[in-house]
């Protein structure tokens, strides 16, 4: 005997309890609320993403402006330190003073002093070193050659000596300048040569 298939369905939604027919529904809206939480969440994330990218492209602008101020000219600018410095920076950290320079056997590097600390970058393609140098770490610096179109500026530290050459002498004084400002303002007792700050 051959049963329709719209009678079977017709006799089991008949002999279904009204409980049981209650709780499939119920599972239909639980199912279709958990989708909707799903999407609402991945909606959420594309938005924080987004938010997360615009804070980043912000906060690289907002560094290349400090930079400029700080007397980096555009060529500085257009090297790879200076293009990322922002990615090392904290949320709440503006760059006061920078330098960019070479250093012997190491290549470009840009020294940049923040309200927080200084950070000494140097990138190459498959290579990034950064290093933080806190202000309390200082223990002398000094500049070199400030009558031409270049001078060094020798910065002491109590781990190493970092040579800049090859330094925009404007740039210079104003990194001179604020690292004084900031080991005054830390308490740190620093090594100026009173020579070099004319």
């Amino acid at each position: 005997m051959k049963r329709n298939v719209s009678s079977l369905v017709d006799y089991e939604l008949v002999e279904t309890p009204i409980e049981k027919r209650k709780s499939h529904s119920g599972w239909f809206k639980d199912v279709s609320s958990r989708i909707q939480d799903v999407l609402n969440m991945r909606a959420i994330e594309k938005e924080e993403a987004a938010e997360t990218g615009l804070l980043k492209r912000l906060r690289k602008e907002r560094t290349m402006d400090e930079l400029e101020t700080v007397g980096l000219s555009h060529f500085d600018m257009a090297h790879p330190e200076a293009r990322h410095l922002s990615e090392y920076l904290h949320h709440n950290e503006h760059v006061k003073a920078a330098i960019r320079g070479r250093i012997n056997g190491v290549g470009s590097v840009l020294v940049a002093a923040t309200n927080l600390r200084i950070l000494y970058v140097h990138l190459l393609p498959l290579l990034s070193e950064v290093e933080e140098i806190p202000y309390t770490m200082i223990s002398g610096i000094r500049r070199n050659g400030a009558n031409g179109l270049w001078c060094s500026v020798l910065m002491q530290t109590r781990a190493e000596d970092f040579e800049v050459d090859y330094v925009k002498p404007v740039a210079a004084k104003r990194f001179l300048d604020y690292i004084e400002k900031a080991a005054i303002d830390n308490q740190t007792p620093l090594q100026i040569n009173p020579a070099t700050l004319v």
